[in-house]
């Protein structure tokens, strides 16, 4: 059994070099690393290339995370692809857990927790702790020391609810990826990209491995998408709706991604017009409909309709102690 690493990479020259090095720290080596250039204007070529022959440098023309995340495999020679984002680290045994989870349950999508990194330091609470529900604890049976197995079991309601499926944690059969289409990349300006994907595997029963130990650390900065929340918000709505219309969902998923939308909108709006963003707020009130919003909501939506100004200075005045 073998892992092909994929990395899509973007003007990476602050964390790919931190990437790369856990990578080729691992206990358990994988059987190439592949760097995807989408175009970078920095010194992220040069910084790969320091690494020789042990890391394969493919370039493309700026499609998108999407776009390089599904060449990168589409070139891999694997059985198992591990995709792993540019400015994340791996735990020296994330992958030598991933093949445990293999080896034993025949897994033919396998994904381990992680860790949050902001400003340096790691987060005590992973992210699989911090799921309201408690499901993704324990979410499948025991296997001891912290690896599960869910097995012909579809996993879509619990992701739609709370999403802990990054791609730096998971491996996918290399077979199976190509079968469902791997990452589309009409969705590379996605900041919720990679949601697509895994909601298309999920709505269907598939034998999934699952390691509740955190073994990767995800870093928020500046530079990625993932710190903003209120367009994140935005984006998974698309996504969300694009699932209902194209993965073929029953009819009970069809009102549990309805209500999904109608719960994120709401959060969204309130979140919004905390940080002054009123430009949002019609946007996420039109998704959910009006009449499903709080009434708090809607009236934060009327305000919303205001001049932009106006409307900014409003928020302000309301929101001056929260």
């Amino acid at each position: 059994m073998s892992f092909s690493v994929v990395i899509p990479a973007y003007n990476s020259e602050k964390y790919i070099a931190l990437t790369l090095e856990s990578i080729l720290a691992q206990d358990c080596l994988p059987a190439e690393i592949i760097v995807v250039n989408d175009q970078s204007s920095d010194s992220t070529v040069e910084i790969v290339r320091s690494f020789g022959g042990s890391v394969k440098l493919l370039s493309i023309n700026n499609i998108g995370t999407s776009g390089a995340r599904h060449f990168g495999a589409s070139n891999a020679i694997g059985e198992y692809l591990a995709f792993c984002d540019h400015d994340d680290i791996w735990q020296p045994d994330h992958l030598s857990r991933l093949k445990w989870l293999i080896e034993n349950t025949h897994a033919q999508i396998v994904f381990s927790n992680f860790c949050h990194v902001r400003d340096g330091v790691r987060m005590r609470q992973s992210h699989f702790e911090s799921d309201p529900t408690g499901f993704w604890t324990k979410p499948g049976n025991s296997l001891g020391c912290d690896f599960y197995h869910v097995r012909d079991k579809a996993l879509y309601d619990q992701i739609i609810n709370y999403q802990v499926i990054f791609p730096s944690c998971m491996a996918i059969r290399k077979e199976l990826y190509e079968n469902l289409g791997g990452y589309d990349p009409s969705f590379g300006r996605n900041v919720s990209e990679d949601l697509e994907f895994t909601l298309r595997w999920a709505c269907g029963a598939v034998s999934v491995g699952i390691d509740v130990k955190a073994t990767v650390d995800v870093i928020r900065h500046g530079g990625n998408y993932s710190t903003d929340w209120i367009r994140g918000l935005k984006d998974s709505i698309e996504i969300l709706n694009y699932s209902k219309e194209n993965h073929g969902l029953s009819a009970d998923l069809v009102k549990l991604v309805d209500f999904e939308i109608i719960r994120r909108c709401n959060n969204a709006i309130d979140s919004a017009f905390l940080n002054r963003r009123t430009s949002y707020i019609n946007y996420f009130a039109k998704e959910a409909g009006y009449k499903n919003l709080g009434l708090k909501q809607r009236i934060k939506a009327i305000i919303a309709i205001l001049p932009e100004r106006m409307a900014g200075q409003i928020a302000a005045y309301l929101t001056r102690g929260d």
